[in-house]
């Protein structure tokens, strides 16, 4: 029972926990779908009470909420918090007249969001520990990138994925011994294409680029990411 299982020092859970922490962990990893249009437009709403001249500019005027939705739709699905809403609104209007590129406005909302995400991926020490990747793997990715007004799309040689999968493993392998979170860094503008290439064989793994860790922590490299 209960107690004869921790007098022998056994950790007991009850089944409760048990299911919440489960749908706690499936609710995180399906963020992103979850996430509506309709939750989209009440967290606007929200903010707009607080900040109402801020939110009137950029939504609707410059970019619609599908472009807002998604951006957050694509913070979730790497887990990154959507909490701090005005700094991610206020991004997306910076960069509006720029570019209604859902992928590149993320990327800039992720460089303003540096601090949130380096927190979440330092050690106690103030390390972050990563694998980089060469310039010649960049290079091949940033060949195959495609865009268009509102998507960037990546193709690239199936030989090429197979050859970074293959070489990736090791890599991860050393991490997981060491009982480190696998990372991968990057340059900026690779980055969502890397994470597009990689999401079906490594669907959690955190890629990060140079503009995202901020100078108070160290950068640890425990290899390099190569064909």
């Amino acid at each position: 029972d209960k107690d004869l299982a921790q007098s022998k020092g056994h950790v007991v859970v009850d089944p409760a926990t048990v299911i919440t922490t489960h749908i706690t962990e499936l609710i995180k990893t399906h963020a992103d779908e979850i996430l509506g249009r309709n939750d989209v437009q009440a967290l606007l709403d929200n903010l707009e009470e607080h900040y109402p001249r801020m939110v009137k500019e950029i939504v609707p005027k410059q970019v619609p909420v599908t472009v807002v939705h998604r951006v957050l739709q694509r913070l979730l699905r790497e887990r990154v918090s959507i909490r701090d809403l005005m700094t991610i609104v206020e991004t997306i209007g910076e960069y509006a007249q720029v570019t209604k590129n859902a992928d590149i406005l993320t990327g800039y909302v992720r460089q303003n969001l540096a601090r949130a995400i380096t927190k979440q991926y330092a050690d106690k020490d103030g390390n972050v520990t990563v694998m980089i990747m060469s310039p010649d793997v960049e290079d091949k990715i940033n060949r195959s990138i495609q865009h268009t007004d509102f998507e960037s799309f990546v193709l690239p040689d199936p030989n090429i994925v197979n050859k970074l999968v293959t070489n990736l493993q090791r890599l991860v392998n050393a991490f997981t011994t060491s009982g480190l979170q696998p990372i991968i860094l990057c340059s900026p503008n690779t980055r969502i294409h890397f994470r597009k290439i990689l999401e079906k064989f490594y669907p959690g793994m955190v890629i990060l680029s140079h503009n995202e860790i901020t100078r108070e922590v160290n950068v640890k490299s425990l290899g390099m990411v190569e064909l």
